[in-house]
């Protein structure tokens, strides 16, 4: 046996003795379901990895789920705290309310009220809407006929000049009993 082919060609397989060199494997034994067994166990092998990466996968997607669900639950505690917040205002707003109802006291509705008209002080003639009325620079009021006839023109109540018509008071009248 001087070379490698010389050694390979004096291992040949007879038939029925399997292959390969007999000092290393013999194949005696070997048969066709050894192939159909690698099979399985390649497909077996496969199914694993396949079931290990959807377990990662499922892993990854409830981890994500649990994130999601964590914002969102954060979300909706502050809408709630919001919420909570708006309603707090809105009954201190009524108590509020209540409390100033309270102070003002029980409603009532307009009742009319007869409004006496104010008079001349020297012919006790009421003023009307349609009334010409003077009056002296302290405020007071005389009909215009008085005035007329008050020759020294100052005012008979306090002595001070009477100095034009009381436009104001002429409006007053016009829109109460107008």
């Amino acid at each position: 046996m001087g070379n490698f082919s010389d050694y390979l060609e004096s291992a040949t397989i007879e038939s029925k003795k399997g292959w390969g060199i007999p000092q290393m494997y013999p194949h005696k034994n070997a048969n066709s379901k050894g192939d159909e067994s690698m099979t399985l166990t390649v497909r077996i092998t496969e199914i694993k990895m396949s079931n290990a990466a959807l377990k990662n996968h499922l892993v990854m997607l409830n981890t994500r789920i649990d994130s999601l669900l964590r914002v969102e639950n954060n979300s909706l505690l502050q809408l709630t705290n919001k919420v909570n917040e708006i309603n707090n205002k809105l009954q201190r707003l009524d108590a509020l309310e209540a409390k100033v109802d309270a102070l003002a006291g029980p409603k009532t509705t307009p009742v009319a009220v007869k409004v006496e008209k104010p008079q001349c002080p020297y012919c006790f003639e009421d003023f009307t809407s349609s009334s010409k009325i003077a009056q002296c620079i302290s405020g007071h009021l005389v009909c215009w006929t008085c005035n007329n006839q008050n020759n020294n023109r100052n005012c008979g109540l306090c002595g001070e000049p009477i100095n034009g018509r009381a436009f104001g008071m002429e409006n007053y009248l016009r829109s109460i009993f107008g």
